[in-house]
Order: C-alpha cells, then sequence, then structure tokens
C-alpha cells in the first residue's frame, strides 16, 4: 500500500464465526491502519461470506477508522446472498447511502444498529422487537423476559465501563437450515482487562481478564448490582448447547458444549465483542427456578 495515494484498496475476505473469523478482521483493521489516506476502500469482491453476527465486529473497525476523518467505501461486492443479506441488515446501508435496506421477508435478519452508550432504552426496544418472531427454544415469558433484560445488562455495562466514544454496535442473524440463531455486540472501548486493571488492580492477560468476567465476576461498583445477566445468559446457553464468544484486547474466549477455549489474538482487537449463538433445534422447554419443578432447570 503506497500511504502518499489519497485512496487504498485493501481486500477482504471471507469472515466466519469462529477465531478465523476475529484473526481476519484484525489483518484488515491493521492494513486500515497501515495507511493514512484520507479513502479507504475495502474490495469485497472475494468474498462469499459473512457470519451476520460478526459484522458488529467488522462495523466496529470500519467505524474506528471512519472516526479519524476517513471515508470508508465498501466497493467490489457481487450481486448474490450475501450481498442481499447485508443489504437487509442495514450493514450496507451504513457505510453506503446508495445501498438503502432491503426488506426481510422471512424475518431472519437482526438488524445492525449502532447506539449512543445513553441509549439503553433504545437498546432494549431494538433487541425486543428484533427477536420477536425468532425461532428460540420454548421458554416461559417469565424466562424471555429475564434473558432479553440480560442482554440489555450487556449493554448498560458495555456503556459503563468500556469508555467507547463511537457508541455499541449490535445485529445478528437466524439460520432456519442450521437451525441456530446468532446476536453480537461490539464496542471500542478500553476492553476488559483495562477495565479490570484499573477498577480492580488485577494485572491479568487478555485470556484470563475475559475467563475471571465470565466466572461471574464484575468491574461495576461494589454499591451497584453486576455479572447477573451474563450469569443467566451462560447457564442459558450452556443447557442449550449453543456458544458464547469473547474477543476483547488479544484476548479469545469461547464456551461451546461445556467446554471452554481460550486463546491468544494476533493483535488487540480495539474494544470488546460478545457473540451469542443460540442452538434453535433445542426441544427442551425452560423456566426459572422460582416456576421450576424440574431441579435440572435454569437458575
Amino acid at each position: 500500500m503506497n500511504s502518499q495515494a489519497r485512496t487504498v484498496t485493501v481486500t477482504l475476505r471471507n469472515i466466519t464465526d469462529d477465531f478465523n473469523g476475529f484473526r481476519e478482521i484484525l489483518r484488515l483493521d491493521a492494513e486500515l491502519g497501515a495507511s493514512d489516506c484520507s479513502l479507504l476502500e475495502v474490495d469485497l469482491s472475494s468474498v462469499t461470506w459473512i457470519a451476520g453476527n460478526m459484522c458488529a465486529a467488522v462495523g466496529g473497525v470500519l467505524e474506528k477508522h471512519r472516526a479519524r476523518s476517513r471515508g470508508i467505501r465498501l466497493v467490489g461486492l457481487r450481486e448474490g446472498m450475501l450481498h442481499t443479506t447485508l443489504r437487509k441488515s442495514s450493514f450496507l446501508s451504513s457505510f453506503d447511502p446508495d445501498s438503502p435496506r432491503g426488506p426481510d421477508a422471512h424475518e431472519t435478519i437482526i438488524e445492525y444498529r449502532r447506539f449512543e452508550r445513553g441509549d439503553t432504552e433504545g437498546f432494549r426496544s431494538y433487541v425486543a422487537r428484533q427477536f420477536a418472531g425468532k425461532r428460540m427454544p420454548t421458554m416461559t415469558t417469565a424466562l424471555r423476559y429475564r434473558f432479553l433484560l440480560s442482554i440489555g445488562e450487556l449493554f448498560e455495562n458495555a456503556a459503563e465501563h468500556s469508555r467507547t466514544e463511537l457508541g455499541i454496535i449490535a445485529c445478528g442473524q437466524y439460520f432456519p437450515t442450521r437451525q441456530h440463531l446468532t446476536f453480537a455486540m461490539a464496542d471500542l472501548g478500553i476492553g476488559i482487562r483495562r477495565c479490570f486493571l484499573e477498577w480492580r488492580q488485577l494485572d491479568f492477560t487478555p485470556e484470563q481478564a475475559i475467563d475471571w468476567a465470565m466466572s461471574g465476576n464484575s468491574t461495576v461498583r461494589r454499591d451497584k448490582p453486576g455479572g447477573h445477566g451474563l450469569k443467566l445468559i451462560r447457564e442459558f446457553i450452556t443447557m442449550n448447547g449453543g456458544r458464547i464468544q469473547i474477543a476483547s484486547d488479544a484476548g479469545y474466549w469461547s464456551l461451546h458444549g461445556g467446554d471452554v477455549e481460550r486463546a491468544r489474538l494476533p493483535a488487540p482487537f480495539p474494544g470488546t465483542v460478545v457473540s451469542i449463538t443460540i442452538n434453535s433445534a433445542d426441544e427442551q422447554e425452560y423456566r426459572l427456578a422460582s416456576e421450576a419443578i424440574d431441579p435440572d432447570s435454569i437458575l
């Protein structure tokens, strides 16, 4: 890349919903950051797949560079299923005003949206609206309410502690054939490791910081409740056979089938991403412990 040129083009490759997907996003971030051009083009001509939930992390990286008074232009995306999906999600229109959102006739999309840190009510309304009609395992009304409330708590925690000045991005997708529902949130804040270092004076590695947070610990002040939303989500996803992925700083953490994977990313992600995959094929019925007869029910 020639940093003296007015425009630089970076080629994006497929973004999968796993460690390799985050690694590709970090490559994109590094190559965009290696140039001081005023206009950055992202070439999508080689891309056939971007996991719907991973658009939150991709969009976060693009927002980071756009905030530095640099133009972002998406080029080369061919007509087809991916183009249709990115239009339906509003991802394309977020970076290309000539690509308005397309209709989501089958209601499989959780819309790509960026929220300001203080817009908790807007986020909660968005979650309730976007999850309505999506196929999920059978839950009692009380549990479903608590589950969606817990997602809202993740937003509040990110808003309070990430210090992001670029908002919080959310999106996802339901896959009828694969029978799973994905949802992700990305902020461009200081990351979990730095939160623990500054709030609790705990000097963890990036992976240890995520592990500590996922073990029920929190960066919230001791006079405020915290961590309950993440606890409920983790317990439900474990029982449901779904998956949680977190990338923060240079740490990567994944829970799937009761097994935890920890890994080191090749570079720090500029913030934190929390991604949830719900197994929609799960035929169990879930309820809160206060409603439960079955001692194995959630909580």
